[in-house]
């Protein structure tokens, strides 16, 4: 499952992904698609499930609207939500 969208001429995406090896969980990357990054991830949430916490991980100084992450947490919630299920 994958999010398009533009906040201040800048296209981002989101994509959903699931871990099971070192983690258990479920989460979703926020990439930038154009601007100075162009195809780079810049931050995630990830659902652990084995530590029973929302995590959130930022790879990049770059600066992201808030618009952007609040696509990223509403997206994050309503694919994943926050209900701890493993998933292996």
């Amino acid at each position: 499952m994958q999010m398009l969208f533009t906040v201040d001429g800048i296209e981002f995406e989101i994509c959903s992904m699931t871990g099971t090896g070192e983690r258990d969980g479920a989460g979703c990357e926020l990439w930038v698609m154009n601007d100075n990054l162009g195809g780079q991830i810049v931050m995630e949430i990830f659902r652990n499930d084995e530590a029973k916490k929302i995590e959130f991980s930022s790879w990049s100084d770059y600066t992201v609207p808030l618009a952007a992450v609040e696509n990223l947490i509403q997206f994050q919630d309503e694919y994943w939500g926050r209900i701890f299920t493993p998933l292996s």
